[in-house]
C-alpha cells in the first residue's frame, strides 16, 4: 500500500511542477528585471542596507534559487514539449 501511495504522490506532484514551471520562471525573471532596473535608479545607494530596494534586491536574487532553482524549472519545461 506504501508504494501505491508514494507513486500517487509522485505523479501529483510531477504534474504540479509541469504544469506551474513556466509561471515559476517568468515571474521569477520579471521580478529580477524589474529590480535591477529600480536598483539602476539608486546608484550605489542601492546597495546601501538604509534602503528599501538593497532588501528587495537581494530577495530577488536569492529567488532564483530558492523553491527550485530556475535551471531545474527549464528542464523541466524542456521535458513536457
Amino acid at each position: 500500500m506504501a508504494e501505491e501511495d508514494t507513486a500517487i504522490f509522485e505523479d501529483a506532484v510531477g504534474k504540479f511542477f509541469d504544469e506551474h514551471a513556466p509561471e515559476s520562471v517568468a515571474a521569477t525573471w520579471r521580478r529580477n528585471h524589474v529590480v535591477d532596473h529600480r536598483l539602476q535608479l539608486f546608484g550605489g545607494y542601492g546597495f546601501k542596507n538604509e534602503y528599501p530596494i538593497a532588501r528587495m534586491y537581494r530577495d530577488s536574487r536569492v529567488q532564483r534559487i530558492h523553491g527550485g532553482a530556475n535551471e531545474i524549472m527549464k528542464l523541466l519545461i524542456a521535458r513536457t514539449l
